[in-house]
């Protein structure tokens, strides 16, 4: 490790990466992230003819090709403890008082849910 020149010093370590976000910033490489930055990005921009590539028009064609898309799934609620649920119900009516009759009315279905899903 080569000395710095100055006595109990470390070296800056984050010095190179400083200056490549300075450099970034400065053209104009990166997104704007303040309001002033925003209006001199639109300004520059103004009048600016801009072209979007045409496999872009279809995003999922473009993502297709790259093989790369995921099915999203709901995960499955019997996963979840009698317990959670029952808190989230409760949650759902806001923290509200429930009849006992309502109460054993949902025990009893769900009771029946389970045992639909048991083979």
């Amino acid at each position: 490790m080569a000395k710095s020149g100055h006595k109990g010093k470390k070296p800056d370590s984050c010095a190179l990466e400083r200056e490549i976000l300075h450099a970034m910033h400065d053209e104009d490489w990166l997104a704007p992230e303040t309001e002033e930055a925003v209006k001199r990005a639109e300004a520059r921009l103004a009048g600016e003819k801009i072209t979007i590539p045409t496999s872009f028009e279809r995003p999922r064609d473009l993502l297709r090709r790259s093989g790369k898309i995921r099915i999203m799934r709901r995960s499955d609620r019997s996963s979840q403890s009698d317990e959670a649920r029952e808190d989230l119900a409760r949650a759902a009516r806001q923290g509200g008082t429930i009849s006992p009759e309502i109460e054993e009315r949902m025990k009893a279905d769900r009771d029946r849910a389970e045992n639909k899903k048991k083979p």
